[in-house]
């Protein structure tokens, strides 16, 4: 990471000078690349607080005791896919069960199951979407593909691999298909 800051920015210079595109595509394609990332980025983190404050939202209605505690816990956990705040819930559910408080405990868990973690399948490509303009379903389709491919770090690059190779299809649709030409190339009369 740290290297990243260092010298990312001379690293994306020469990456520029490189690619074998217009000038006009490159910065079209480095534009794109910059908000999928900012969308997966901003999905990631709004995904994290909703989820946590769900879950955490649970616990009050069900009586957890030390639920600040546990709820900050979640926020935190929530970044993990699926394993997140389950740690937390299931755990306090099945606690209340043993405790001879079995309506709460229930209750928890299928607040968990039903409400909880349907978020991370809802909201999360939803967020991605409305900031990186990419479809939801395409957004998932990065998702599940980078957590199968690269594990937990595949939730992140997963999207951005998936539209940089859109942006590069849509690249070459406009000017190898259809031909259109690059604005700082169209004739000017």
């Amino acid at each position: 990471m740290y290297y990243a800051f260092r010298d990312g920015e001379n690293f994306l210079g020469h990456v520029k000078e490189i690619l074998p595109l217009e000038p006009i595509l490159k910065e079209k394609l480095f534009m794109e690349v910059r908000t999928v990332t900012q969308g997966v980025l901003y999905g990631q983190v709004m995904t994290a607080v909703i989820q946590g404050s769900v879950a955490t939202l649970g616990l009050v209605i069900f009586g957890v005791g030390n639920w600040v505690f546990w709820g900050a816990l979640m926020l935190i956990l929530a970044f993990l896919p699926v394993f997140g705040t389950p740690l937390i819930w299931v755990p306090a559910a099945v606690d209340k069960i043993l405790s001879g408080e079995t309506f709460e405990g229930i209750g928890l868990l299928l607040y968990g199951i039903l409400i909880v973690t349907n978020i991370d399948n809802l909201v999360r490509p939803k967020l991605f979407s409305e900031r990186s303009k990419v479809h939801p379903v395409l957004v998932m389709v990065g998702v599940l593909g980078g957590l199968k491919m690269v594990d937990f770090s595949g939730m992140l690059v997963g999207p951005l691999i998936l539209a940089l190779l859109i942006a590069l299809i849509q690249f070459w649709e406009e000017v190898y298909i259809k031909k259109v030409p690059a604005p700082e190339f169209a004739s000017v009369d």
